[in-house]
């Protein structure tokens, strides 16, 4: 598929540069650069998806130690003389 693109001079130069150091054509150049970042993004969202999940609702367990570490605590606060 052929797609133009409007990119600034300095980068268009930069491409160029690197396609021709690295045997390769520009198109390829812009193709693997595009996959790469979507590559990168997608990793970002699944990872972002994955921490949401992690973090959105604590566990039985994990509320069954807060309740027990809360408990300890307020007794250790209330029989402290300051």
């Amino acid at each position: 598929m052929k797609l133009a693109i409007s990119i600034p001079d300095p980068l268009f130069e930069r491409v160029a540069l690197f396609s021709t150091k690295h045997f390769s054509s520009r198109s390829e150049v812009f193709a693997r650069a595009v996959e790469a970042y979507i590559n990168f993004q997608e990793s970002q969202d699944s990872l972002l998806k994955q921490l949401n999940k992690a973090y959105k609702k604590p566990s039985p367990e994990t509320v069954t130690i807060q309740k027990v570490i809360q408990k300890k605590f307020a007794s250790q606060i209330e029989s402290d003389p300051y």
